[in-house]
């Protein structure tokens, strides 16, 4: 402090006499408080004397003089923000109105100006032109004007609008200009990106095909670097966003697939996708499966063919690689293949899912498919067991030879193929050719999506049917609004709309008018099997008949009552990736609960209640041995969310240029974007349950039908022939009470 002192008095001392008395006045600092007026709250010329001193002042201080103030504002500033805390200076800048009006604003609006050109500016208006996939040119255009333009309506010519202030004379920065961002799209390096036809339809002139892949290696190491970036700066060590399986860091699994991508019925198309199994849960997101192929042909077209041959000599290659990204060491294995059965029968080089031996996964055939407490394993012992693949190699060979055989026979080729199918049959077998994917063919396993929806549609078909026998309609009546209000259709057909499963009431409706002598047929989407997982006992309440009308009726409905509580629940443990307590006990119980109803009751067991069975259980006890996962690390839905946002991508391109479009942005969307902003598409965990909610509470039965407060269960699972089908059920042996029911006891 004296020190301190010193110096002030050197300070003061320095100055000529005739100033110090005006300095001493100058250390009053209760007559020199600003008002908010950016003036000092004495009178007016007192103050332009005070302030001119202080000028004079600090320019004997630091050394300007009256040609060049410079010296002296500079001490001037630089004393007051040394002396200032944020908020104090903050004060004194909002209190003076030229510095508010003339200073402010310009420096604002430079660095405006420098935002609406930085590539952040330019990362801000993709975001925008991507919202919801992708959107028009004059849907942009207008978010564009609405964001950043007022409409002025006292103007009757050009410029009918303003820009929008959010301060006097400062602007709200723009988004680019369509033509900019899509210049700035061009811009952008996302790598080679290969023409299919070139390269594997050279020898097919007779149909160009329009189609682009990338470099498998390149894209895989482009999704590597991304993903440990994004896992290093915005994730914990303690809840990381890979999951490396307790394998050593670096280790990523990768999952490989194709299907048809949905671009309109007259427009035919095939995506191959990649998906990183280390992300876990977000494999079921759009955002998180990469594209690496897209042709406007079937996916067993012979391009499609050929790409797949290459791909799996490329797989076997960089599965012996080890890369170096950054710091770190990383290889990637291919774990799963996510597919429907169609497009992984004919990759595999097998007969379609119609041959004897239907089943992709293990030697079941038609004639012992419906085999109760059947087992499936690689023992001997088993009743089933996965396909060898060495047998089948081996098998693929003599249907070779056989089939040059018959090369030069005179018999019709439909003939030839029915004697190929025959012999392969002969051979237990329903292999025809090598597999095209290699011993990837091993690591396809049951994809949950697919079967929970075909088997809800087995569901629905059983129901349909009953409800149909029961109504005994005329064929005369045509229109919905002629059926009698007492109609079990009618009341089946407003359960499926109060389910909010509008497309199917439509669709029944439409063929109820139009084709009702033909069978109904519906494909079940993941939104009508979650209506279905939540609602079926509500469409089983809808066309409950008295019962004394027909005791089989009676029998069937509580069985499908049965059968669709069990498949809710397997459903509900075969989409999940968390492995609970019990967790492959209580999902092979539900399964073969499913598969046992269906047989038993139903009469009837088709390929995806067979899956259900047997495969699903057994595959779900693969991915947790190999994964510590359940077997919804191997679901579709991320892919087929993923078909949706490819189409939109097209939605604005041209046929001949299609695929290059949807590569573009492709690219901007599920790389660059997040490069520079990881949560640029943040993945939204969903919390929603096959099971309801409700379910088993006070008013809930544990089917999700309501029921009385002290009662255990609803009147369907206390009913006593509902009972009697879960006993028959578990037993395997059909209750003695059944029998009573068809024999007419009450």
């Amino acid at each position: 402090m004296a020190l301190g002192s010193a110096r002030k008095r050197k300070a003061v001392s320095i100055l000529p006499i005739s100033n110090r008395k005006k300095c001493a006045r100058l250390q009053n600092p209760s007559t020199a408080v600003p008002n908010t007026n950016g003036k000092l709250n004495i009178p007016e010329r007192r103050a332009c004397g005070r302030i001119g001193e202080t000028m004079n002042f600090a320019s004997l201080i630091h050394g300007g003089t009256k040609e060049n103030k410079k010296p002296a504002l500079d001490g001037l500033w630089c004393s007051l923000v040394r002396n200032c805390s944020s908020r104090e200076l903050g004060n004194y800048v909002e209190s003076t109105p030229n510095v508010m009006k003339k200073v402010i604003p310009p420096i604002i609006k430079k660095q405006i100006k420098k935002f609406e050109k930085s590539d952040a500016n330019a990362a801000r208006s993709l975001k925008v032109l991507y919202s919801g996939g992708l959107i028009s040119k004059a849907k942009y255009k207008r978010m564009r004007s609405d964001a950043a333009l007022n409409s002025n309506p006292t103007k009757t010519k050009s410029p009918l609008k303003t820009s929008m202030e959010f301060m006097e004379g400062v602007p709200v920065p723009k988004l680019l200009t369509y033509d900019q961002v899509q210049s700035f799209i061009n811009t952008l390096d996302m790598g080679p990106v290969y023409n299919l036809q070139s390269t594997y339809g050279q020898g097919n002139r007779d149909e160009e095909i329009n189609g682009v892949y990338r470099d498998l290696e390149t894209l895989l190491l482009k999704i590597a670097k991304m993903y440990l970036v994004i896992d290093a700066k915005y994730y914990s060590a303690e809840k990381p966003l890979l999951n490396w399986f307790n394998r050593e860091k670096g280790a990523f699994k990768v999952a490989i697939g194709a299907d048809g991508a949905p671009f309109g019925k007259e427009s035919e198309a095939t995506a191959w996708l990649v998906s990183f199994l280390n992300v876990c849960t977000r494999v079921a997101c759009p955002f998180d499966n990469f594209l690496l192929c897209g042709a406007n042909c079937k996916e067993d077209h012979d391009v499609m063919v050929q790409f797949a041959k290459a791909l799996t000599k490329e797989i076997q290659v960089i599965e012996t690689k080890t890369y170096a990204i950054g710091s770190e060491q990383v290889l990637f294995s291919f774990e799963l293949v996510p597919s429907d059965m169609k497009w992984l029968a004919f990759f595999s080089g097998e007969l379609n899912n119609a041959a004897f031996y239907f089943s992709s996964f293990a030697n079941v055939n038609q004639s012992n498919m419906e085999t109760l407490n059947g087992t499936l394993g690689p023992e001997s012992t088993n009743t089933w067991q996965p396909w060898d693949y060495k047998q089948r190699l081996s098998v693929a060979k003599d249907v070779e030879k056989f089939s040059k055989t018959l090369e030069h026979s005179t018999v019709t080729e439909k003939t030839k193929r029915t004697k190929v199918t025959n012999f392969i049959r002969s051979k237990k077998s329903r292999q025809q050719c090598e597999p095209l994917l290699g011993h990837l063919v091993d690591k396809a396993l049951a994809e949950p999506l697919h079967n929970m929806n075909n088997a809800w549609q087995f569901f629905n078909s059983n129901l349909l049917n009953l409800v149909l026998d029961m109504s005994q309609i005329p064929d005369s009546v045509n229109s919905v609004k002629d059926l009698a209000a007492n109609c079990p259709f009618l009341s089946y057909l407003m359960a499926i709309k109060e389910a909010k499963c509008l497309l199917l009431y439509k669709k029944l409706k439409t063929w109820f008018s139009v084709s009702r002598k033909t069978t109904f047929e519906f494909r079940f989407t993941g939104k009508e099997s979650k209506a279905f997982c939540h609602y079926f006992m509500y469409l089983i309440a809808a066309v409950d008949s008295e019962p004394n009308e027909s005791p089989s009726y009676q029998v069937k409905l509580h069985a499908l009552a049965y059968f669709g509580l069990q498949l809710r629940d397997a459903v509900s443990q075969f989409s999940r990736q968390s492995v609970p307590q019990n967790y492959l006990a209580d999902l092979k119980s539900n399964c073969r609960a499913v598969f046992h109803t269906a047989k038993m009751f139903l009469n009837h067991v088709n390929p995806t209640i067979w899956t259900i069975g047997y495969v699903i259980p057994y595959h779900a006890s693969l991915t947790v041995s190999r994964f510590g996962l359940g077997l919804g690390i191997n679901t579709m839905q991320g892919r087929e969310a993923k078909h949706l946002h490819l189409q939109k991508h097209a939605k604005h391109s041209l046929t001949t240029t299609r695929w290059q479009q949807v590569f573009k942005h492709e690219f901007v969307t599920t790389l660059y974007l997040r490069e520079i902003d990881a949560n640029a598409y943040m993945y939204k965990h969903t919390n929603n349950s096959y099971i309801p909610k409700n379910a088993n509470s006070d008013t809930v039965c544990y089917c999700g039908f309501p029921k009385q407060k002290r009662e255990n269960n609803c009147k369907f699972c206390s009913n006593q022939i509902r009972i009697a089908v879960e006993n028959s059920v578990q037993t395997g042996e059909l209750d003695p009470y059944i029998s009573q029911v068809f024999s007419g006891f009450r």
